[in-house]
């Protein structure tokens, strides 16, 4: 992951649980009642391109980007694309992995793809960039990459029902299989709702 990413609106914790708990009630309101797993396919593939008019989302080969590049969203083209290869996946390490780099990619399409038309470009000999800057200097608020990871976390884990589980004495392992996510990103979830 580079180090330069664009600085984009602020979006706290409280602000992104707020956002995925009316996303929820509006596109899967069974997510607050069923301990089944977000449908994140339905959201990225259907519910996406009806929110945002003109946006293409789809799986396609990444391979040219990079090896470790498993999700792509541009503003400029409106589209969000991930990994073919990950999507084709069969093992379960993988097809957790896939779920949360969709749900990454979600995040991206609905709070940063609005604002990338109205960010700061600067024009160099290779022509026109997008301004960014080093991550490390800016609070993690601020970069997309960490609210995009947050919402991804919250949108495949909606608090209210992870709290339940973690009541009801469900270890990191029982809620991975629960909402069909790897045990590291249940972890860094739990963390994040202490």
């Amino acid at each position: 992951m580079t180090n330069k990413v664009p600085l984009v609106k602020p979006k706290s914790k409280a602000q992104i649980e707020l956002d995925i708990h009316f996303l929820l009630l509006k596109l899967q309101p069974a997510a607050f009642r069923d301990n089944s797993e977000i449908d994140i396919e339905t959201i990225f593939e259907i519910d996406l391109p009806d929110i945002i008019p003109g946006l293409k989302t789809g799986y396609i080969d990444l391979s040219h980007l990079g090896t470790n590049v498993m999700g792509f969203t541009d503003a400029k083209e409106k589209v969000s694309f991930v990994h073919k290869e990950l999507a084709d996946a069969t093992d379960t390490v993988s097809i957790r992995r896939f779920r949360a780099t969709v749900a990454h990619e979600v995040s991206h399409c609905l709070y940063h793809l609005p604002a990338l038309s109205s960010f700061k470009s600067f024009s160099s000999t290779f022509g026109t960039e997008l301004y960014r800057v080093d991550r490390r200097k800016i609070k993690p608020y601020l970069d997309p990459e960490w609210q995009a990871w947050k919402y991804a976390g919250a949108l495949l884990m909606p608090k209210e029902r992870i709290l339940k589980l973690i009541g009801e004495g469900c270890d990191e392992y029982d809620i991975a299989d629960i909402f069909n996510v790897n045990p590291a990103f249940v972890k860094a979830r739990m963390g994040a709702l202490k």
